[in-house]
C-alpha cells in the first residue's frame, strides 16, 4: 500500500513539473534569424503579460520594422525623382496607411510563444516573403502596366507643356482618391524592395526608366517659354506668383508674348467685404493656351482657387495688401499640383 502511495505520489510530482514553464529559451528568441532567415522571412519579436498580448506586441513591431525600412527606401526612390537644379513635384513617401494596408493582406504568422519562468510572454511574428509577394506583384503589376503605357505617350507627345505633366503623371497612382492605402507606382516599389528585394531585380527596367525622368522633364521645360496676362492684379503680385512658380520648376516664364509659345491668362475677382473692416474672398481663375490659342480653343490646363476672408484691416490699402499677398503665396503652394492633376488619369 504505501508503495503505491509513493509511485502515485512520483507521477504527480512528474505531471506537475511537466507543465511548467520551460527555462531555456527557443531558438528563435535567442537567434530569430537561425530559424527564420531573413532572406525567406521578416520576422519580429513581442513581449506582453499574456501570450495575446505578446503577440500583438510583435505584430506592432512588424509595422514599425516597414516603417523603419521605409523610411530608407523613400530617401533612395526621390533621388530618382529629382535632378540637380530642380526637385520634382511628386513626393514618394511611404505612408503608414499604405504598410498597414499592405501588411493586411499578409499571412502572419506566429512561432509557440514562450513564457519566461518570470511569467512574461515572448512572441514572434513572421511574414514569408516568397508567400507575401504572390499577394503583393498583382499590385505592383498594374502600376507597371500603367507606367508603360502612359511613359510611352509621353515619350511621343510633340507638346512639351503637356509632356512635362505627362511624364509627371505617368508614375503617379491609379485610385486618386484613396493614394495613401493603395500607393503610387514610387511608394509600391519602395515597399516591394522592403519585401521582397531579390523579387524586386525583376523591376530594374521600371528602376532605370523613374531615374530619366526627372532629366527629361528638366530639359523639356526649359523648351516652354510662358508669358503671363493677369487682369486686375495689384502691382503684378499675382503674374510675379505665377512666374515664380514656373519658373522653380524650370520653365522660362514671365518673358514677353511675342517670345512665348504659350500664354497663362487669369483673371481675379476679389469680392470685397466689410463695411468697418475690410476683407477679400477671392477667386482667381488661370489657363494655359498656346500663343494666338485663347479665344476659341481648349486650354492645356487649368487653374482655380478661391479664399475665404482673408486680409482683414481697417485701412482698405492694408486689407488688399495682405490680401494679394496671401493670395500670391496660395499660387504658390498649389500651382504645380494643380497643373499636374489636368493630366493625371484615373485608369
Amino acid at each position: 500500500m504505501l508503495c503505491n502511495k509513493l509511485v502515485i505520489f512520483v507521477m504527480l510530482l512528474l505531471s506537475g513539473c511537466a507543465s511548467l514553464p520551460s527555462s531555456t529559451p527557443p531558438a528563435w528568441l535567442i537567434e530569430p534569424t537561425s530559424v527564420y532567415p531573413q532572406n525567406r522571412y521578416i520576422s519580429t519579436r513581442g513581449s506582453g503579460e499574456t501570450r495575446v498580448e505578446a503577440e500583438l506586441a510583435a505584430r506592432v513591431a512588424m509595422i514599425e520594422y516597414f516603417g523603419f525600412q521605409a523610411r530608407t527606401q523613400t530617401e533612395a526612390i526621390q533621388l530618382l525623382t529629382q535632378d540637380n537644379e530642380h526637385s520634382s513635384s511628386q513626393q514618394s513617401i511611404v505612408t503608414q496607411a499604405l504598410i498597414e494596408s499592405q501588411v493586411k493582406l499578409f499571412a502572419t504568422h506566429y512561432a509557440d510563444s514562450w513564457q519566461r519562468p518570470g511569467g512574461q510572454w515572448e512572441a514572434l511574428a513572421y511574414i514569408n516573403r516568397t508567400e507575401a509577394w504572390t499577394i503583393f506583384e498583382p499590385q505592383l503589376k498594374q502600376e507597371v502596366n500603367s507606367f508603360r503605357s502612359l511613359y510611352r505617350a509621353a515619350e511621343n507627345e510633340p507638346d512639351n507643356f503637356k509632356k512635362y505633366f505627362m511624364l509627371g503623371a505617368a508614375t503617379l497612382s491609379e485610385n486618386t482618391e484613396n493614394t495613401n492605402e493603395t500607393g503610387s507606382l514610387l511608394q509600391l516599389m519602395a515597399f516591394g524592395e522592403i519585401l521582397a528585394p531579390e523579387m524586386m531585380k525583376g523591376y530594374t527596367d521600371i528602376r532605370e526608366t523613374i531615374s530619366t525622368i526627372a532629366q527629361n522633364r528638366s530639359e523639356t521645360a526649359r523648351k516652354v517659354q510662358i508669358s503671363i496676362d493677369c487682369t486686375n492684379d495689384n502691382g503684378g503680385v499675382i503674374a510675379a506668383a505665377f512666374s515664380e512658380t514656373l519658373n522653380d520648376a524650370g520653365f522660362r516664364a514671365g518673358v514677353q508674348e511675342s517670345a512665348a509659345s504659350y500664354i497663362l491668362k487669369c483673371s481675379i475677382e476679389e469680392n470685397i467685404s466689410g463695411t468697418e473692416v475690410t476683407s477679400y474672398s477671392p477667386v482667381i481663375n488661370a489657363a494655359v493656351y498656346h500663343t494666338g490659342d485663347t479665344e476659341n480653343k481648349e486650354p492645356l490646363a487649368v487653374y482655380s482657387v478661391s479664399m475665404q476672408r482673408i486680409g482683414g484691416a481697417y485701412d482698405p490699402d492694408v486689407a488688399k495688401r495682405r490680401a494679394y499677398n496671401a493670395m500670391a503665396e496660395e499660387i504658390r503652394k498649389t500651382l504645380m499640383t494643380q497643373l499636374e492633376n489636368n493630366f493625371r488619369i484615373k485608369r
